[in-house]
C-alpha cells in the first residue's frame, strides 16, 4: 500500500492534503495512506508552513484519519510547524488519529507535545 504514494506523487496533479477554512481554523485533509515518501514529505511540510504564515494567529487542524504512518522527519517538521504557530500567537491540533498513529503518539509521548482531539469537532471546539 506504501508504494502507491510515490506514483502519485510523480503526478502533477495531485495533492496530499486538502484544506477548508472553517470560521478562524483551517482544517487540513490528508489524502495520502502515509508520510514516509521525501517526495511527498518535503512539499507537505512546505505547504503547512506557507499555511502557518499567512495569517496571524494561525490555527490549523490536521485530521491525520488516514495516515498510518510518517517518517522521524515528518515527525520533526510538525515539531517545527508547532513552534512556528505558536510564535505567531496561534494553535496547533491534530486530531482524528489513525489508530496506528495514536500508538506511535503515546509510545513517543508526543501527545505531550501536541494538543491532541479525538475529532474535528472536538478540535473545532478548542480552536
Amino acid at each position: 500500500m506504501l508504494a502507491v504514494a510515490p506514483r502519485f506523487a510523480r503526478a502533477s496533479h495531485f495533492d496530499p492534503f486538502r484544506t477548508e477554512s472553517l470560521g478562524h481554523s483551517t482544517v487540513v485533509r490528508f489524502c495520502v495512506p502515509a508520510l514516509v515518501d521525501e517526495a511527498i514529505v518535503d512539499p507537505v511540510a512546505r505547504r503547512l508552513f506557507e499555511l502557518a504564515d499567512a495569517t496571524f494567529r494561525p490555527v490549523i487542524i490536521l485530521r491525520l484519519d488516514s495516515v498510518a504512518d510518517l517518517t522521524s522527519d515528518m515527525l520533526g517538521y510538525l515539531l517545527a510547524l508547532q513552534r512556528r504557530v505558536k510564535a505567531r500567537g496561534g494553535q496547533l491540533i491534530l486530531c482524528d488519529l489513525h489508530p496506528e498513529l495514536t500508538v506511535l503518539f503515546r509510545r513517543l509521548l508526543l501527545n505531550r507535545l501536541f494538543t491532541v482531539r479525538a475529532d474535528e469537532e472536538e478540535a473545532l471546539a478548542v480552536a
